[in-house]
């Protein structure tokens, strides 16, 4: 699972990403969101049920403490989040990080898990940011990795338009049955910079299923009409000094 925030916000640090090796006095962030799906590694985790959610963070140097709660906006589903960040120092234009979330599960069925992950990001080129998310998961003992382009267009003062091609893939952390090509993503996003503190973002998303997923299903010929899905959502990020 992500962390707090649409992917490509993660890499171009627009809303709610974690920079690594920060070195700044504390500060916090809270973040309110509603999006038209809960799409997780390439799934509709909710059933084509939307989600509101909200994070708080608090920053302090290359430390970052946060708490996400996410709600579903029409199925009786809540989930809470509770993570540390860590920033590591590195050379220029490598951004690099790592932490732990506890997430809570709370609906139909009470459970709970435990992740591990890392963040690596290459910061050199201004046409083109590649990245990389691993995330460990207890519960399952497996792992998913994500690898990304993004790019980041400032429109304006105002205005950051970011579009993003993302691929994941699923080694135990969803399905132990498959390991492989579980999905490739497409997206885009946009940020308008109210004030210093106040920033709202427009976000659209695709996603194609690949071999985990049909095999999930049985095969190619098991698959569902509607199994790439397109969802999107709207976010308002508040600084606070």
């Amino acid at each position: 699972m992500r962390r707090f925030a649409p992917l490509a916000a993660l890499i171009a640090s627009t809303t709610g990403s974690i920079s690594a090796a920060q070195a700044v006095p504390t500060d916090s962030e809270i973040i309110a969101a509603w999006d038209s799906n809960y799409v997780q590694q390439g799934r509709d985790t909710l059933d084509d049920t939307g989600r509101f959610w909200a994070l708080l963070s608090a920053n302090w140097q290359s430390v970052t403490l946060y708490s996400e709660l996410i709600r579903g906006d029409s199925l009786d589903y809540s989930e809470a989040k509770f993570g540390v960040e860590y920033g590591f120092d590195t050379p220029d234009n490598i951004e690099l990080s790592a932490g732990y979330h506890r997430i809570e599960f709370y609906g139909l069925e009470r459970t709970h898990d435990n992740e591990v992950f890392a963040d690596l990001a290459y910061t050199g080129w201004d046409w083109l940011t590649p990245s990389a998310n691993y995330t460990y998961a207890t519960e399952n003992s497996g792992y998913f990795i994500e690898l990304a382009l993004a790019h980041e267009w400032q429109l304006s003062e105002q205005w950051v338009l970011v579009p993003y091609l993302l691929q994941g893939f699923d080694y135990g952390y969803v399905t132990e049955e498959h390991d492989g090509n579980n999905h490739t993503q497409i997206g885009i996003e946009a940020s308008w910079q109210w004030s210093d503190k106040l920033s709202a973002t427009l976000h659209l998303h695709h996603a194609f299923i690949g071999t985990d997923i049909r095999r999930e299903y049985g095969g190619a010929d098991q698959v569902p009409d509607g199994s790439d899905i397109t969802w999107g959502g709207v976010l308002l990020t508040w600084v606070i000094d």
